[in-house]
């Protein structure tokens, strides 16, 4: 921790940050440090997160078009008020509406989750909300204290 604080005294932030990933890395113990490693560095490497929420958003974008929409109380996203199921919905479309939910921005009027998927949806929300907080406090914590 002394040659942590001594790299910041001497203006050599990017390696005082270093520091203290390898010296986290190599302390940690316990699921708590476990999760700070994996979603965050530690929070030192706000890149970390954003690369976990690219990954999320193409998981979901990828599970909604697996889905394949056989019935339409089943397909994940269809037009309110249509009676036919969506199945020929591009990857491109499924990865869109996957974009919007996670960042929680509010997708088109005429798509909306149905049945089972709901949840899905709502569980992706969630998540979304959960790392785009955790890359703020990650980001602030890097301009601010290195």
């Amino acid at each position: 921790m002394a040659l942590i604080n001594n790299l910041k005294d001497h203006g050599q932030f990017a390696d005082a940050k270093d520091c203290y990933y390898v010296y986290r890395k190599q302390h940690k113990n316990g699921l708590l440090d476990n999760l700070s490693w994996i979603f965050c560095g530690f929070g030192v490497r706000p890149e970390f997160t954003l690369v976990w929420a690219v990954l999320f958003v193409g998981f979901f974008g990828i599970v909604y078009q697996v889905s394949k929409c056989t019935h339409e109380s089943e397909c994940p996203f269809r037009p309110i008020g249509s009676k036919t199921s969506s199945s020929n919905q591009s990857i491109v479309k499924s990865l869109y509406y996957s974009t919007l939910v996670f960042f929680h921005t509010h997708p088109p009027a005429y798509w909306h989750p149905a049945g089972r998927w709901k949840y899905v949806v709502v569980f992706e929300d969630i998540l979304g909300w959960f790392l785009l907080a955790l890359f703020v406090v990650v980001l602030v914590n890097v301009m601010i204290t290195w």
